[in-house]
């Protein structure tokens, strides 16, 4: 059996091969954008459903973003306190 036919006959193959590679490919980039979003979620947390609108009260959304980053806040400086003691103990 001569080496060119032999070639000839792994042509489909090749093809799917690479066809798959790239359904592989277009997998593993969703996996790492869903990864992203997961291990750094968006900072905005909506109020209120949109219900299939686009119309939000922009106002409550403002107002519950300013709350959770004064909350955040809070709860970083609280830890940073609890540390400092901690450190001073160990002294």
């Amino acid at each position: 059996m001569p080496f060119l036919q032999i070639v000839d006959y792994t042509k489909p193959y090749l093809i799917l091969r690479s066809i798959s590679g790239v359904v592989i490919l277009v997998g593993s980039v969703a996996f790492g954008i869903n990864l992203w979003r997961m291990i750094f979620p968006h900072r905005v947390r909506y109020a209120s459903p949109t219900l299939f609108t686009s119309k939000r009260n922009w106002k409550e959304v403002l107002a519950l973003e300013s709350e959770i980053i004064e909350k955040e806040k809070e709860r970083m400086a609280a830890a940073k306190k609890e540390r400092m003691g901690k450190e001073v103990q160990n002294v």
